[in-house]
C-alpha cells in the first residue's frame, strides 16, 4: 500500500499558481497525496487546501511590499506554526523568492525538506545569497536551461526538466472562426494587449497601451484591439481605463493563448506573458513600468541587459523593450508600425522566437516534474 503523503505547497503568483496546478494534477495520476498552503483558483480546483489566495500576496515591487509587511509577516508566522503543526512530507515551494526563500529557511531549520519549482533568479540580482540557497534547498528544478549550470556550479542538487509552458499552451482555433467569436473582422489587423496580471501593474502599463493603440489607429488601416485579462483581474480594474471613449475595444479572460496567437502584433507586460506569446509565434512589443522606488531599486540589484525572458533565454535581443520612462505611446508607436507593415521584420522575428522554443525542451515536461518530486518523496530526503 502506498504512502499518503502531505506536502506543503507555496505560490503566491498567478504563474506559479498555473504551474503549481497543472504540476499537482501531474502528481495525482501517479499517487494520492494532499496538499495545503498559498495558492490561486487552479491549485485549489486540484483539491489544495488555501489557507491564503494569492491574490492577498499579490504586492508589486518594493514600495508596496515594505507598506503590506505587517501583512505578510501575519502569513507567514501562520504558516509555520500550520507547518510544525502538521508536520507535512515536504515543502515545495514555486518561484515567488521574496517570501519563499525566507521561508525555505524556516523549514530546514524546522527539519523539512524543500523542493524549489520555478528557482529564484538570483543569477539576475542576488548573486550573494547563493550559498544561503544552497543551505536551505533538498532538491530544485529550473525551467530557464542556463540555470542549471549556474545552480549546479554551486552545490545545488538541480535538474532542467523542460519548460511547463511546452505542455499547457494551447491555441487549436483557426484564426478566422476565433476572431469572428470576438466579433472582430478576419480580414483587418489585430493588436492584442496583456497589460500583465496585478492591478497596481495594470493600473501602470494599460493606459500606455490604450494610448499606443488610439496613435496606431491613424497609421495602421482598420487596426482592431483586443485585451486579454490574466486570471484574478477584475473587470472594473479594466472599466477603469477604457471609459467610454473606447467602447470599441474587445475584452475577454477566456481563451487567452487563442488570442495570443491570432493577433497581428502584441504589447505585452514583462513577465510570464511575454514567454507564452513568444511560444506560440507572434511578434511582440514588451512593456514595464513601476512605482520610481521600485525602478530605481531594480536597477541598482539586476545586472542584466534585457528584462523579458525571451530575450534573457535568447541571449540577445530579439523583441523590443521599452521600459519605465521609455515606455510611452511616442516611443512605442513608431515599432510598432514598423513590426506591422515590414513582412521581412515579422519573419526575422517568428524565425527568432523559434529558436527561443527549441531551447526550452520538448514536451513533456510537467510529467518528468512530477516524477522529480515522488522520487524527491520516496527517497526520503532531508535536510
Amino acid at each position: 500500500m502506498k504512502k499518503k503523503y502531505n506536502i506543503l505547497i507555496v505560490a503566491g503568483e498567478a504563474s506559479g499558481d498555473l504551474h503549481g496546478g497543472n504540476l499537482i494534477a501531474a502528481i495525482k495520476e501517479k499517487h494520492d497525496i494532499s496538499f495545503f498552503g498559498i495558492g490561486g483558483d487552479h491549485m485549489s480546483n486540484q483539491g489544495v487546501e488555501i489557507l491564503y489566495h494569492m491574490r492577498d500576496l499579490a504586492f508589486l515591487g518594493f514600495a508596496e511590499v515594505v507598506r503590506h509587511l505587517p501583512f505578510i509577516s501575519r502569513v507567514y508566522r501562520h504558516l509555520d506554526r500550520e507547518m510544525k503543526r502538521r508536520r507535512p512530507d515536504m515543502v515545495l515551494l514555486i518561484d515567488y523568492p521574496g517570501f519563499n526563500l525566507r521561508f525555505a529557511k524556516k523549514a530546514r531549520q524546522s527539519g523539512f525538506p524543500v523542493f524549489y519549482y520555478i528557482s529564484p533568479q538570483v543569477w539576475a540580482w542576488g548573486k550573494n545569497r547563493i550559498k544561503k540557497i544552497a543551505g536551505y534547498v533538498s532538491n530544485m528544478v529550473v525551467i530557464l536551461p542556463f540555470e542549471q549550470k549556474f545552480y549546479r556550479n554551486h552545490g545545488i542538487k538541480v535538474k532542467f526538466l523542460g519548460h511547463p509552458l511546452k505542455d499547457i499552451l494551447s491555441a487549436d482555433t483557426q484564426k478566422g472562426p476565433f476572431l469572428e467569436s470576438l466579433n472582430l473582422e478576419p480580414s483587418r489587423p489585430v493588436l492584442g494587449l496583456f497589460p500583465g496580471s496585478r492591478e497596481q501593474e495594470v493600473n501602470k502599463i494599460l493606459p500606455v497601451m490604450l494610448n499606443t493603440y488610439e496613435k496606431l489607429k491613424n497609421q495602421i488601416d482598420g487596426l482592431q484591439a483586443t485585451i486579454g485579462l490574466a486570471p484574478g483581474l477584475s473587470d472594473e480594474t479594466i472599466r477603469r481605463h477604457i471609459g467610454r471613449e473606447k467602447k470599441s475595444l474587445i475584452v475577454s479572460r477566456d481563451r487567452i493563448y487563442d488570442m495570443m496567437k491570432h493577433c497581428d502584433l502584441a504589447l505585452v507586460a514583462s513577465g510570464t506573458a511575454t514567454l507564452e506569446t513568444a511560444l506560440l509565434g507572434t511578434p511582440l512589443i514588451v512593456l514595464y513600468r513601476t512605482s520610481p522606488v521600485t525602478y530605481w531599486m531594480g536597477r541598482y540589484l539586476v545586472k542584466l541587459k534585457n528584462i523579458s525572458l525571451v530575450n534573457i533565454i535568447a541571449e540577445k535581443q530579439i523583441v523590443p523593450e521599452f521600459i519605465q520612462h521609455r515606455a510611452t505611446a511616442e516611443n512605442i508607436v513608431p515599432e510598432a508600425v514598423s513590426l506591422l507593415k515590414d513582412r521581412n521584420k515579422r519573419v526575422k522575428m517568428k524565425s527568432d522566437l523559434q529558436e527561443v522554443s527549441a531551447r526550452l525542451g520538448s514536451e513533456g515536461a510537467v510529467k518528468r516534474i512530477a516524477d522529480a518530486v515522488l522520487l524527491s518523496l520516496q527517497s526520503g530526503t532531508k535536510q
